[in-house]
């Protein structure tokens, strides 16, 4: 394996979309190996005394193993959900040399082809 993820072809408009994800997180990654998911227009939800903070703040979720993140790909009037463009984040060696791997499961509900 070389680390690279292939996706099936997708499209924002042309059936089968992808209308919701589900991603299932399935080991946990060790503080300091990087890897969590970053949705990059969602702001993490902070206490009042944080929220200064949360303008600069992107939402990263951290792997813990059987976690899941469920997630609408398109709006209610049918149009790609910006909000939920998302990303993994790059892996990286821990302190302890430790070689930081991430497992996870996509589950994705589409649109029937007509």
């Amino acid at each position: 394996c070389n680390g690279k993820v292939q996706l099936p072809p997708k499209s924002a408009i042309l059936p089968p979309r992808r209308i919701v994800t589900i991603f299932v997180y399935l080991n946990d990654i060790p503080i300091g190996c990087g890897g969590s998911t970053r949705f990059p227009l969602l702001r993490p939800m902070l206490s009042p005394s944080q929220q200064p903070l949360q303008l600069m703040k992107k939402l990263d979720v951290n792997p813990k193993r059987g976690m899941a993140l469920l997630f609408c790909n398109i709006n209610r009037d049918g149009i790609p959900e910006q909000l939920t463009v998302h990303s993994g984040q790059k892996l990286l060696q821990n302190k302890k040399n430790q070689n930081c791997v991430k497992y996870g499961l996509n589950i994705w509900a589409c649109e029937h082809r007509s």
